[in-house]
């Protein structure tokens, strides 16, 4: 019954490994197949090979490998079935697999061979469980090497999660290297020795399940922080934009006021005083009409908070605006995202800068062969380095516009627009997205 268990385990082990491999190489499972389905698969592909390792005692040792490696392959490629992938991928994770198999079995008996050689003079059927659980945990290390190297899943995981990863069996590795095997050949102490070995194999499973878990928690943890953060920033870019707006309602009621007031001017011929009031009322006029109108709400009044900004600054703002809002490919909310974050980086970038003659230039155009393009260029202190704000390998919060490139990016990607960032004498980002909606499109009316 222990002998059953133990054969149990050391299948459960291989198990494990066999659909992490998978899940690292290949990724997207497909959502229309049961979790349960998955498993049960997986159990029974395990049932089928422990019942052709009893089969295959009586059959000689040539023909015997051969039927397991293949009815090993079968097993292993019927399991990435379950996966969207090319069929190349499939079948490179069902031989790579294979290959890893007969390699960690190999490294792993040279390994022992080195450092224990003695256990190899009187080979027992007691040293079976112990080189197959060493040889599991080899196959474990190799494949998280390989899902590092090519697999899918592993891309998304941060650096020093994929370290810790490796350290479980590699100390699993140099343990039972030096665990001395001989007892168990003579029979001294067998359980113990063996249970060290199970130990260390059952600790490399439970250690990648808790590490796996942290990750997946710290993500998500990362993720609803940013979320928060991009949420009061787009809070404080809708409050510009309310502004704007409650300005230009302002200004609608006012210059009612005033065609009220020249009305009356008029009617009693008064026209002395409608000329002071007319010289008064343009004044006012021009202190508070907007000055960039180009029909659209995001850009009018980005730019014009900015150039405020820039003033208080004494950062000196161009803007070449040629605009049809009407042929604006992307909604005002990722508009936002997209002018507030390029603003606000290159307003901080000269406030960085010690130059006295920090600029910022903007041309935002709709051109007739239905782009919409976006540049920006500033001066900025070549001293720091303008990279990316951060990276998926980071697991801190961003500080103030630590969002900058990275959504601006992503906007563009969603729209299938191009984002070229140059760096020389001036930093400078350039966006073009393509104009897709047909009643947008001037070139496919003509």
């Amino acid at each position: 019954m222990l002998q059953l268990l133990i054969h149990m385990f050391t299948y459960g082990f291989d198990l494990f490994i066999l659909l992490k491999f998978i899940q690292n190489i290949l990724k997207n499972r497909r959502e229309n197949i049961p979790v349960v389905f998955f498993y049960g698969t997986g159990i029974l592909m395990e049932i089928i090979l422990f019942i052709n390792e009893y089969l295959m005692v009586y059959v000689p040792d040539r023909p015997a490998k051969y039927i397991t490696n293949i009815v090993s392959f079968l097993t292993t490629f019927l399991l990435t079935l379950f996966f969207s992938s090319s069929l190349i991928s499939k079948i490179f994770t069902a031989l790579s697999f294979q290959l890893l198999v007969v390699v960690g079995e190999y490294i792993f008996t040279m390994l022992m061979y080195l450092v224990q050689p003695e256990i190899f003079q009187h080979v027992t059927p007691a040293l079976n469980t112990p080189m197959n659980l060493g040889s599991k945990v080899i196959l474990f290390f190799l494949t998280l090497i390989v899902s590092m190297i090519f697999g899918k899943s592993f891309r998304d995981i941060h650096k020093g999660y994929q370290l810790l990863i490796f350290t479980t069996p590699v100390a699993s590795i140099i343990i039972m290297l030096f665990t001395p095997l001989v007892n168990i050949v003579n029979g001294n102490d067998h359980a113990f020795y063996l249970s060290i070995y199970i130990c260390l194999s059952a600790l490399n499973v439970v250690n990648y399940i808790l590490l796996n878990y942290t990750h997946r928690q710290t993500a998500e943890l990362f993720r609803l922080r940013h979320m928060e953060q991009l949420a009061d920033y787009q809070q404080e870019k809708y409050m510009q934009l309310s502004s704007a707006y409650k300005s230009n309602r302002s200004l609608i009621h006012d210059t009612k006021k005033h065609y009220f007031i020249i009305e009356k001017y008029l009617e009693n011929k008064e026209y002395d005083k409608l000329a002071a009031y007319l010289e008064i009322a343009i004044n006012d006029l021009e202190n508070t009409y907007a000055e960039i109108n180009t029909g659209n709400l995001v850009i009018d009044s980005f730019i014009s908070s900015y150039k405020n900004i820039c003033h208080e600054n004494q950062i000196a703002f161009f803007e070449e605006l040629s605009v049809d809002p009407n042929r604006i490919p992307i909604n005002n909310y990722d508009l936002c995202i997209v002018l507030g974050n390029l603003l606000d980086n290159a307003v901080n970038a000269c406030r960085q800068n010690t130059c006295e003659k920090n600029q910022i230039k903007l041309i935002i155009t709709s051109n007739s062969n239905d782009m919409f393009y976006i540049h920006i260029q500033n001066t900025y202190n070549h001293s720091i380095s303008q990279k990316r704000p951060f990276t998926d390998d980071d697991f801190s919060v961003p500080s103030e516009h630590g969002y900058g490139l990275k959504n601006i990016e992503k906007i563009a990607d969603e729209n299938h627009a191009v984002c070229n960032i140059t760096q020389g004498e001036f930093f400078a980002v350039d966006l073009v997205f393509p104009v897709i909606d047909e009643r947008q499109r001037i070139m496919i009316k003509r």
